[in-house]
């Protein structure tokens, strides 16, 4: 069995699947919830080696198993005593979000430069606050990209972010360390740019 960070073949087809089940969730334009990103948490681990099976589809700080602090090198996520709180917050904006989002841009619609840049800043505030939170014991780059495609998908842009491997460019990293250190989400939005026109150029 594959270890639940490791570059497998069963971590790809993992991803692969969450990544159908999260763009059929985005073309219906569900809202979010924490149950649905703990249910894609658990797809994405599902069958891999983890040190606690526990941790696997939930948040620190909301069992005796995940009383757990994180790090990221020298930065820490939030303490696990307040993960619980800071996800409802997150959760309640992203659809709050959402709610004027997808009234400005019906269905299928193509989008204008303008409404395509709102698309991509809005992926760039929910990647930066995931990270920020770093709600799970493991596996919170991979969710966070996780979200950032499934808002591009409910506007109809292909899931442009990697989730494994995680983009290796510096600005990927100095947005992660904004996020975590400074709890600041616009050096995300450059870099989110970045991302969506180099996945573009790719085709």
């Amino acid at each position: 069995m594959a270890d639940w960070d490791a570059n497998s073949e069963r971590l790809r087809q993992n991803i692969k699947a969450t990544l159908r089940s999260a763009r059929d969730q985005a073309r219906m334009r569900v809202p979010v919830s924490l149950v649905l990103m703990c249910s894609w948490h658990r797809q994405i681990m599902d069958g891999l080696d983890a040190p606690n099976p526990n941790w696997i589809g939930v948040v620190r700080g909301s069992s005796e198993d995940t009383l757990i602090n994180v790090r990221v090198g020298a930065h820490l996520g939030m303490p696990f005593g307040v993960v619980g709180d800071a996800v409802d917050q997150f959760i309640a904006e992203l659809n709050a979000h959402l709610i004027v989002m997808d009234r400005a841009i019906p269905a299928k619609a193509e989008l204008s430069a303008n409404q395509l840049d709102a698309v991509l800043r809005l992926c760039a505030w929910a990647h930066a606050k995931w990270v920020r939170i770093h709600p799970f014991i493991n596996g919170n780059g991979r969710t966070a990209r996780l979200w950032a495609n499934f808002i591009a998908m409910r506007y109809g842009i292909p899931p442009f972010v990697t989730l494994r491997p995680r983009p290796g460019s510096d600005a990927y990293t100095a947005a992660a360390i904004a996020a975590l250190r400074d709890d600041d989400w616009t050096a995300s939005v450059p870099m989110m740019h970045d991302l969506y026109f180099a996945y573009v150029r790719s085709l």
